[in-house]
């Protein structure tokens, strides 16, 4: 999965975020998560995720964590 499928999975996830914030308690550390993850691939070179997509999820992570708060 790339960049570009990154993205629009967290379009999607944002979408049913807004229709439901109840229902995603814990997505921000999910989002934490999986940005670790990513990271560490970036890290490795392996091409497939780039930094514009660790960042996307970062921040998405940030904005879910300012909703539970």
């Amino acid at each position: 999965m790339g960049d570009a499928e990154l993205s629009q999975l967290i379009f999607m996830h944002r979408e049913a975020f807004l229709a439901c914030p109840s229902a995603h308690a814990g997505c921000s550390a999910s989002f934490r998560s999986l940005t670790s993850v990513l990271e560490k691939q970036v890290e490795l070179a392996d091409g497939v995720v780039g930094m514009d997509a660790v960042s996307m999820l970062r921040t998405e992570a940030w904005l879910l964590s300012g909703w539970s708060a």
